[in-house]
C-alpha cells in the first residue's frame, strides 16, 4: 500500500501540470489559482478538523504562515499559469523538478553549516540538463516561459527555507500549518485577483473539471497523502517522491502532445534528474535510513505543503 501511495502522489503532483494547462485555456491564471487554493484550503481544513489538528495561532504565526503562503503557494502557481501559457505542461514539470536541487543551493546560502560540495557537482548537469529542455533558441516565448517556472521553482525552494525556519517546531501541527498556510494562501490571492487580468473565454467542461481537480486533489488532497506517506516512511523518504514528478508530468503531457519527446528532452530531462540526485544532501540522508528501523515523526519531520 505505502508503494502504491507513492506512485499516487507522483501521478497527482505530476498531472497537476497538464490540469493547470487545459484550466488556463478558459480561466485567466488568478481566476485558476484563486480557485484553487480556496478548494484546496477547504480540503485541508475540514481534514484537519476532523483529525484535531488545530490551525495556527496568534498574529507572529500568522504573519510567518502568511509569507510562506505568497512563497510557496501565490507566487509559484501564478507564475506557472502564465509560464504554462509559453510552454508545455511536460517541461514545466520538469523545470519545477529542479525545486530540490534550488532549495539545497538556497539552505547552504542561509546556513553555511549546511554546504556541500555536492550541491555544486550536481549543480552543472542540472543546469545543463535545464538548457536542453527549455530549447531558449525556440524563441522568446519559449525562452520567457521557461524563466517563469524556474523563478517558481525558485519561489517554492524560498518557501521551504522560509518554513523550516519559521514555521516548523516543537508544538506545531504540519497539517495545521499547511491549512492555516493555503487559507492564508486564498485571503492573500483574493486581494490581488480583481487586480490581474480577469478575462475568461467560454469555460469547457473539461476546464472546470480540471480546475476543480486541481484544487481539491492537486493542492488539497495530495497534501493529506503526502503526510500519510511521511508517518508511514519518514520525511526523508517520502522526498524522493520529487524525482519522480518531472518524469510523470512529462510522460502525462506526452499522452496528448508525443512531440514533447524528442531526443533534446528526454536527454535534458535524464541531466536534471541526474544533477537533483547528486546535488541533494538529503539523498545521502536517504540512503541511510533505508538501511536502518524507520522512525517516523510527522510534527519533527513533515513540510508544509
Amino acid at each position: 500500500m505505502t508503494s502504491l501511495r507513492f506512485v499516487t502522489q507522483a501521478v497527482i503532483w505530476g498531472g497537476s501540470f497538464t490540469l493547470i494547462g487545459i484550466a488556463g485555456q478558459s480561466f485567466s491564471p488568478g481566476f485558476v489559482v484563486l480557485t484553487r487554493l480556496i478548494l484546496g484550503a477547504v480540503v485541508l481544513t475540514l481534514v484537519a478538523l476532523m483529525r484535531r489538528e488545530r490551525l495556527v495561532r496568534g498574529l507572529r504565526a500568522w504573519v510567518f504562515t502568511a509569507v510562506g503562503a505568497v512563497l510557496s503557494n501565490v507566487l509559484p502557481y501564478l507564475l506557472l499559469c502564465y509560464g504554462e501559457a509559453l510552454i508545455s505542461p511536460g517541461i514545466a514539470g520538469v523545470l519545477i523538478g529542479a525545486t530540490p536541487l534550488l532549495t539545497a543551493c538556497l539552505a547552504a546560502i542561509v546556513r553555511p553549516e549546511e554546504r556541500s560540495p555536492r550541491t555544486l557537482v550536481g549543480l552543472v548537469p542540472a543546469l545543463l540538463g535545464l538548457v536542453l529542455v527549455v530549447r531558449p533558441f525556440d524563441g522568446v516565448g519559449t525562452l520567457l516561459g521557461g524563466a517563469l517556472c524556474l523563478l517558481a521553482a525558485g519561489s517554492y525552494a524560498a518557501g521551504y527555507v522560509w518554513a523550516r525556519a519559521f514555521q516548523s517546531g516543537p508544538g506545531t501541527s504540519p497539517l495545521g500549518v499547511a491549512a492555516s498556510q493555503l487559507i492564508a494562501a486564498a485571503a492573500i490571492q483574493l486581494c490581488f485577483t480583481p487586480v490581474l487580468c480577469w478575462e475568461m473565454g467560454t469555460p469547457t467542461p473539461s476546464a472546470l473539471v480540471a480546475t476543480v481537480a486541481l484544487g481539491m486533489l492537486g493542492t488539497g488532497w495530495a497534501t493529506v497523502l503526502y503526510f500519510r506517506l511521511v508517518r508511514d516512511i519518514g520525511a526523508t523518504r517520502a522526498a524522493a517522491v520529487d524525482y519522480l514528478v518531472p518524469v510523470v508530468a512529462l510522460g502525462i503531457a506526452a499522452l496528448s502532445d508525443p512531440s514533447l519527446l524528442t531526443p533534446l528532452t528526454l536527454v535534458g530531462s535524464a541531466l536534471v534528474i541526474t544533477g537533483l540526485v547528486v546535488g541533494d544532501p538529503s539523498v545521502r540522508r536517504r540512503a541511510r535510513s533505508s538501511r536502518a528501523p524507520t522512525v517516523s515523526d510527522p510534527e519533527r519531520d513533515a513540510r508544509p505543503s
